[in-house]
């Protein structure tokens, strides 16, 4: 593992869902100020931002097939061969708590945020459907504060910290943006196809039910 990790650059797409393709297990999950640490002296460091769009049901073998809920913020980072990992989401409160507790940690932390990659990946059935890298650190624009602190969304306002976000998932068509100081950046936008598509499926889930 550790010859192979070496060699990875996480500013090529084909590294990083190699990395976000290993198995869980092998992955090291420190504590969020350990991992501050451990990114603070990594060869590599970046944070994704894992938009996951289609079914949630999936297993979860990999970081990349992540999708027990919609959004994930990872940081991964790779330090003498091997490969650590925080990952901050949505659907409890311990997780919505660590998204928080990462985003405090980095906004506390300039040099680091200068030194931190973004990637932001969307994802459908595990497989990507669109990806832009950001130079720097940005954020996952979701429960920012929640099981935390209230100020929190405040204060990376203030400090013009750049974030992603997603709009009208669920009414569709979904899109994924990068909202920096200056730009405004279009990452992903779902096709109509896809929206029929969904609807469809929700269409014969709720018919399944109701025949069950």
């Amino acid at each position: 593992m550790g010859n192979r990790l070496e060699n990875v650059s996480f500013e090529r797409a084909c590294d990083l869902f190699y990395v976000m393709r290993r198995p869980l297990g092998t992955l090291q999950y420190p504590a969020p100020e350990e991992m501050a640490e451990v990114m603070r002296g990594a060869e590599q460091r970046i944070t994704v931002h894992l938009h996951v769009l289609g079914s949630r049901k999936k297993k979860e073998d990999c970081l990349l097939g992540l999708n027990r809920w919609g959004w994930f913020q990872l940081y991964i980072a790779i330090r003498g061969g091997e490969l650590f990992v925080r990952e901050g989401y949505g659907r409890s409160s311990g997780a919505r708590e660590l998204h928080s507790h990462m985003i405090e940690l980095m906004l506390a932390d300039r040099e680091l945020r200068r030194r931190t990659l973004t990637a932001i990946v969307v994802t459908r059935n595990g497989e990507p459907l669109a990806y832009y890298f950001y130079e720097h650190y940005a954020y996952l624009d979701r429960d920012v504060g929640s099981n935390w602190g209230r100020d929190l969304r405040g204060r990376v306002r203030r400090a013009r910290m750049p974030y992603s976000e997603i709009t009208g998932f669920g009414d569709g068509p979904a899109e994924v943006r990068l909202r920096t100081a200056r730009r405004n950046i279009l990452v992903y936008r779902e096709m109509r196809e896809d929206i029929r598509d969904r609807r469809i499926f929700k269409r014969q889930k709720w018919a399944r039910n109701v025949v069950a």
